[in-house]
C-alpha cells in the first residue's frame, strides 16, 4: 500500500530536492508545501498517512505547526525535521504530539534514509492503532448492551468499567462502582454447587458461584457470578467478571425449605400447646378458626359438659345464643387485630372471662385459637365497690383548690380536677377524647418528667419537684409537681398526683431579682474604678477598685483616701475633693496617680459628682486607670529617639514616617543624597519626599504598604509586596538627564504590643548593577540568536549544497549539471552573507551607550547615500536633541535609509522630525517609495523576512532595545514608508 507523505520546509530548493528524493521510493508519494499555512489548507482537502515537517520556518514554525493540528483534532502522525543541537525541541514536539524527531546532518543520503525508515514506522504504527480502536468500539458495544451484568477489574480487584446492566442489577451508579475495590461489596457468598470455588494469594475469589447482595436501598437480590483472571503470560493483569440474575430460583428454593420445616413443627408445637393446657387451672381448649375442637383440658370438660366420646364437637353448641354473639365478636376482633381479645358472659349471678388468643408466631400453624375461661364472679364485686369508693374521692376532689390528676399506664390523663382544668386550660369534652400527658411538659423537661413518672409506677413515690409546664395554649409556667402509685390488688394500674402554679410568686421574685441584678451588673462590670468618699475617708469600692488596688474591700471601707495617693498628688486630690463637697456644680476631669499594696504606681483620670451617701454629702469618683497609656506616650518619645540614633548609623539612605505619614527620622546618609537636613523635613508630609525623589507627587514604597491596592507607577519593578514588607526597584532621571535605578524595601514600624506605629523605607543606588545586568541580558540574547543563524540557516544551505553533490554523483539526475552548480554558487553566497551579518551583530552592545545628536548622526549617515534629505526648521525640533543609545545607532540609519534608495521607483527623498508626548521623544523618518501593505508592517522586523538577508530592520530593532528604544511602521501604502523611533523617558535631553 503506498504511504502518501506531505512535506513542509520553507526553503523551496530544499523541499523540491527531498521530494524528488522520496518520491524514488516505490511505497512512497510525496506532496511538498513551503509553508504551515499551506499545509494547514492542504489537510483541510486531502487525507495523507504523515506529516514530515521543518521546525524552523516564518510565521508559523514547526511546533505551532503541530499546536495547530492538535486544536483542529486532525488525526495524522507527525515527523519534525530539523538541524541537530536542538533537544529542548524534540522534547516539546513529544509533548504536542510529534511521532519521531529526525535531526538533519551529513552524509544527507544517509539521513534522508533514515527519514523514509522513520515514515514507514510512523504510518505502521498509527494504521495499527486505528485497527485497534475498532476492535475496541466493537467490544464495548457489546459489553454495554448484553443483557449480563459485566464489569472489568484490574489487578488489584478494584472495577475499573462497568455497564449499565450490571449498575441496575446492584443497586449502584456507575461512579460508585469504579475504583471500588471488588471483595468490599460481595463479602458473603452462599453455598453452591455450580462450580468450583478458588481463591489466590490476595484472597480473591474466582470461579463461579452464587451469593446474596444488599442493594443500597436495604433490599437483597440473589446472583450468580462468574470471576476469571486475564493472563499475561503467567502474570495476572485484571479480571473479567460476569453476573446473572438467580432472585426467582432463589426465592423458590427457600420457599421449599420452609415447607419441609413447618411440616417438622407442626406436631411439636401442637403437643406443647395440649401440655400448656394440661397444666393450668382454668378451663382451656384448642380451636380451628370455624370453632371446632381440636383438644380441651380437664376444666373445660367438666364446664362445659363434653366428654372425650362426642367425637367432633364445636364449640358454639354449649353455649348459649347470647353468649354465642359474645364469644364470636371477640373471635372476629382477635384474628382481625391480631392480639388477644377479653369479652364477659353472665349465667345467672356469675360472671366469666374469656380470652380469646390466636396463634400468629409461626407461618405454619397459623388458623388455630387458643381459649382459656375463668370465673370473675367475686373480682367482679369487688370491683363495683372500688368504684363507688372512687366516686366518692372525685367529688372531693372537684373542690380542691389544687390541681389534682391521675395518669394511665398508657400515659392518657384519666382525671383532671376542675382547678387543673382551668390551670392547663383544658375542657371536661377534651380530657374524653384522650389526652397524653406529655402534651403538657416542654421539650427540655420531658425526659426527666418521663422518668419521673415511670419511677411512680415502678412504686417509687417521688419527692416534690419543680419543673415548668404547658398550658393548651403553649404558655410554659413554672410549677411544683407531686405523685403517689395507686394499686388494685396489689399492683399499680395509675398514678395520681397534685400541681401548684408557680406563676406569680415566679414573677413576684424575677422583678425583684432583675432589680438587685442591674445594680449589681452596673458596678461588678463597670470598666472604671467607683469609689465613695465621705468625710476624707472610703465608704464604698466596687470590685475592680479592689482588684487594681491588690486590697480587699474591707481593707480599703473606712481608711482615709489620701492613704492611697502619691505624695505629689495628694494636694491636687484633697483640693479637688473640698471644692466639690462645696459646690455640686463643679464637675472638672483631672490626672492623679495612686500606690498599690505592692508600691505599683496607677495614673488614673478622674471624673467624680456630690451625692448623698447614708444622708450625708459625699463624692462618686469614677476614675479611669491610663497607666499604659501614659507608658506608651512615654516609650513612644524614649524609641523615636533610640530609632533615630540608629538609622543615623546605616549605610543606605534611609527615613521614617509616623501613622500620620509624617516624618520622624531622617538619617545622615539621606541629607546628603537628596541634599535636605532633617531639619528642613522632620515633621512634614511624606509627600515631600517624594518630591525630593520624583519631582512630583506619587506613591513611595511606605504608601505601598499601607493600600495593596494602590496604582503602582509603570517605573516600579515590584519584587516583593507583602502586607509586612515591600520590596522594588525604580529608575529616575538625573537633573543632568542621566538614568539612575534605586533599589528600595520598606517595612512597618511596630510598638511593643506589636501594634503598627509608622514605617520605613531604606534606599540604594544600584545604577551600575542595572547596567551590568542589562549587558548580560543583551549578550545571551546575541548569543542565542547568533547560534540559530550559524546552526539553522547555514545547514539548510549546506544540505542543498550536499544533495545537489548527491544527484551529481550518483547520477540521479532530474536537473542539468549547470542548474545544479548555480544552486550551490547560490547557497554558497547565502551562507557568506550569513556569516558577515553575523560578524556585524555580535557587535552590538559590544561599546558602552553614548550621548550621540540624534539630527547630526542621521544627516552624517543620509549623506553618504543617494537621496535627498529634508527637516523644516519651523517643525523640527531635533537640532540640540541627545539620546542616550549604542554607537551602532549610526547601523540603525543605515538600514533604514539603505531601504529607501533600495526600494525607490523614483528620486528617493526622505523628511524627518522629533515630537515630545507623554511618553518619550517620538524621531520619525518618512519617505516617498511604494511604502509597506498593512499586513506585513510587523513582519519586517522579523528575522529572514524580506527578499534580502531578512536580517536589515531585525537588527535594527535590536540596537534601539538596548537603550529601551521602540521602532514601528505607520506609514499609508502606496504613499511612502514612516518609520517612528520611540525614546523613552531619561534616554533623552535637549543641550
Amino acid at each position: 500500500m503506498v504511504i502518501s507523505v506531505l512535506y513542509v520546509d520553507d526553503e523551496e530548493a530544499l523541499c523540491d530536492l527531498a521530494t524528488r528524493f522520496l518520491n524514488k521510493e516505490p511505497d512512497i508519494s510525496c506532496v511538498s508545501v513551503t509553508s504551515a499555512k499551506k499545509a494547514l489548507k492542504s489537510l483541510q482537502f486531502e487525507q495523507y498517512d504523515i506529516l514530515v515537517t521543518d521546525y524552523q520556518m516564518p510565521g508559523m514554525d514547526g511546533l505551532c505547526l503541530l499546536k495547530e493540528i492538535s486544536i483542529r483534532n486532525i488525526d495524522i502522525p507527525v515527523i519534525l525535521f530539523t538541524g541537530r543541537g536542538r533537544e529542548e525541541v524534540a522534547i516539546e514536539a513529544f509533548n504536542l504530539g510529534a511521532t519521531f524527531y529526525v535531526q538533519k546532518g551529513d552524509p544527507v543520503t544517509v539521513q534522508f534514509q533514515e527519514l523514509v525508515h522513520k515514515i514507514r514506522i510512523g504510518v505502521d504504527r498509527n494504521r495499527t492503532r486505528k485497527k485497534l480502536i475498532e476492535s475496541e468500539q466493537r467490544f464495548r458495544s457489546f459489553f454495554t448492551h448484553t443483557l449480563l451484568g459485566s464489569a472489568i477489574l484490574d489487578a488489584d480487584a478494584r472495577i475499573i468499567e462497568a455497564n449499565d446492566y450490571l449498575c441496575c442489577l446492584l443497586g449502584y451508579e456507575k461512579t460508585d462502582l469504579v475504583n471500588t475495590y471488588w471483595p468490599d461489596l460481595f463479602n458473603k457468598g452462599m453455598d453452591s454447587d455450580a462450580g468450583e470455588e478458588k481463591r489466590n494469594f490476595k484472597g480473591i475469589r474466582t470461579g463461579q458461584y452464587d451469593t446474596l447482595h444488599q442493594k443500597p436501598d436495604g433490599t437483597y437480590i440473589a446472583l450468580r457470578i462468574a470471576l476469571s483472571p486475564i493472563l499475561e503470560g503467567t502474570k495476572i493483569s485484571g479480571y473479567s467478571l460476569l453476573i446473572s440474575d438467580i432472585n426467582a430460583e432463589f426465592k423458590l428454593k427457600e420457599q421449599y425449605e420452609e415447607l419441609v420445616e413447618s411440616r417438622a413443627i407442626v406436631t411439636e408445637h401442637e403437643n406443647s400447646i395440649r401440655t400448656v393446657l394440661n397444666a393450668l387451672d382454668d378451663c382451656g381448649l384448642l380451636l380451628d378458626l370455624s370453632g371446632n375442637i381440636l383438644y380441651f383440658n380437664t376444666k373445660a370438660a367438666d364446664f362445659l359438659g363434653i366428654s372425650n366420646d362426642s367425637g367432633d364437637t364445636v364449640l358454639f353448641d354449649y353455649l348459649s345464643e347470647s353468649d354465642q354473639k359474645i364469644l364470636k365478636k371477640g373471635f372476629s376482633l382477635a384474628l382481625h387485630l391480631g392480639e388477644d381479645q377479653s369479652v364477659i358472659t353472665a349465667k345467672g349471678n356469675q360472671r366469666y372471662e374469656w380470652t380469646v388468643h390466636p396463634i400468629k408466631e409461626r407461618k405454619s400453624f397459623e388458623g388455630r385459637i387458643v381459649l382459656f375461661c375463668r370465673d370473675i364472679t367475686e373480682i367482679h364485686e369487688i370491683m363495683e365497690e372500688l368504684e363507688i369508693s372512687r366516686e366518692r374521692y372525685r367529688q372531693f376532689a372537684e373542690f380542691l383548690p389544687q390541681s389534682l390528676f391521675e395518669i394511665n399506664r398508657d400515659g392518657t390523663i384519666a382525671y383532671l380536677n376542675p382547678h387543673g382544668r382551668t390551670v392547663f386550660q383544658v375542657t371536661h369534652a377534651d380530657l374524653s377524647q384522650g389526652i397524653h400527658y406529655e402534651q403538657f411538659i416542654p421539650e427540655q423537661y420531658r425526659e426527666f418528667l418521663q422518668n419521673y413518672v415511670y419511677e411512680s409506677f415502678l412504686g417509687k413515690d417521688g419527692e416534690p419537684v419543680e419543673v415548668q409546664l404547658l398550658r393548651a395554649t403553649q404558655e410554659i409556667f413554672p410549677a411544683f409537681i407531686q405523685t403517689i402509685s395507686i394499686r388494685e390488688k396489689g399492683d399499680i394500674t395509675r398514678i395520681r398526683g397534685i400541681v401548684i402554679d408557680l406563676t406569680e410568686i415566679r414573677r413576684e421574685e424575677q422583678a425583684r431579682h432583675e432589680l438587685e441584678e442591674k445594680y449589681r451588673t452596673l458596678i461588678e462590670n463597670a470598666r472604671e474604678i467607683i469609689i465613695v468618699s465621705q468625710d476624707e475617708t472610703i465608704q464604698f469600692v466596687n470590685p475592680l477598685g479592689a482588684l487594681v488596688t491588690k486590697y480587699s474591700p474591707d481593707e480599703l471601707i473606712g481608711k482615709p483616701f489620701s492613704q492611697f495617693i502619691h505624695p505629689e498628688d495628694k494636694q491636687l486630690v484633697y483640693e479637688n475633693y473640698v471644692r466639690r463637697i462645696d459646690d455640686p456644680t463643679y464637675q472638672e476631669d483631672y490626672l492623679f496617680r495612686f500606690i498599690d499594696r505592692e508600691g505599683g504606681i496607677h495614673w488614673v483620670k478622674t471624673h467624680a459628682i456630690r451625692i448623698v451617701w447614708e444622708g450625708k454629702p459625699a463624692t462618686l469618683n469614677m476614675l479611669s486607670e491610663i497607666t499604659e497609656l501614659i507608658q506608651a506616650q512615654e516609650a513612644l518619645k524614649e524609641s523615636e529617639s533610640r530609632l533615630s540614633s540608629v538609622l543615623n548609623f546605616l549605610p543606605d539612605p534611609t527615613f521614617a514616617v509616623n501613622k500620620n505619614g509624617e516624618v520622624i527620622v531622617w538619617n545622615q546618609i539621606i541629607e546628603k543624597f537628596l541634599h535636605t537636613t532633617g531639619s528642613q523635613i522632620l515633621g512634614h508630609h511624606k509627600n515631600e519626599v517624594a518630591r525630593l525623589l520624583y519631582g512630583v507627587h506619587r506613591p513611595l514604597l511606605v504608601d505601598l504598604l499601607e493600600n495593596e491596592g494602590i496604582d503602582i507607577p509603570d517605573n516600579y519593578q515590584i519584587h516583593r509586596h507583602e502586607k509586612d514588607m515591600v520590596i522594588a526597584d525604580v529608575m529616575i532621571v538625573k537633573p543632568e538627564g542621566a538614568p539612575q535605578y534605586l533599589w528600595g524595601k520598606a517595612r512597618p514600624l511596630y510598638n511593643q504590643k506589636g501594634e503598627v506605629i509608622g514605617a520605613i523605607e531604606s534606599i540604594r543606588d544600584i545604577t551600575d548593577r542595572k547596567m551590568i545586568e542589562e549587558n548580560l541580558t543583551m549578550v545571551n540574547q546575541k548569543l542565542n540568536l547568533f547560534s540559530s543563524i550559524t546552526r539553522h540557516d547555514i545547514r539548510n544551505q549546506l544540505s542543498l549544497i550536499f544533495l545537489a553533490i548527491d544527484n551529481i554523483s550518483t547520477g540521479s539526475l532530474t536537473l542539468s549539471n549547470q542548474d545544479y552548480i548555480k544552486k550551490i554558487e547560490e547557497s554558497s553566497v547565502r551562507i557568506q552573507n550569513f556569516i558577515d551579518l553575523a560578524r556585524e551583530y555580535q557587535e552590538i552592545g559590544v561599546s558602552r551607550p553614548v550621548w550621540n545628536p540624534v539630527l547630526q548622526t542621521f544627516f552624517d549617515v543620509a549623506s553618504s547615500l543617494n537621496c535627498v534629505v529634508s527637516c523644516d526648521p519651523g517643525t523640527c525640533k531635533c537640532k540640540n536633541v541627545y539620546v542616550y543609545s549604542d554607537p551602532l545607532i549610526k547601523k540603525v540609519f543605515f538600514n533604514i535609509v539603505d531601504n529607501t534608495v533600495k526600494y525607490a521607483t523614483r528620486t528617493p527623498e526622505i523628511s524627518v522630525k522629533c515630537q515630545e508626548t507623554v511618553d518619550g521623544l517620538i524621531f520619525t523618518i518618512m519617505d516617498n517609495g511604494p511604502g509597506i501593505p498593512e499586513g506585513e508592517k510587523e513582519l519586517i522586523f522579523t528575522k529572514g523576512y524580506g527578499s534580502g538577508t531578512g536580517l536589515g530592520l531585525f537588527l535594527v530593532r535590536e540596537i534601539l532595545g538596548i537603550t529601551g528604544m521602540q521602532i514601528r511602521e505607520t506609514g499609508l501604502y502606496g504613499k511612502g514608508a514612516r518609520f517612528e523611533i520611540l525614546i523613552p523617558p531619561g534616554k533623552y535631553l535637549h543641550r
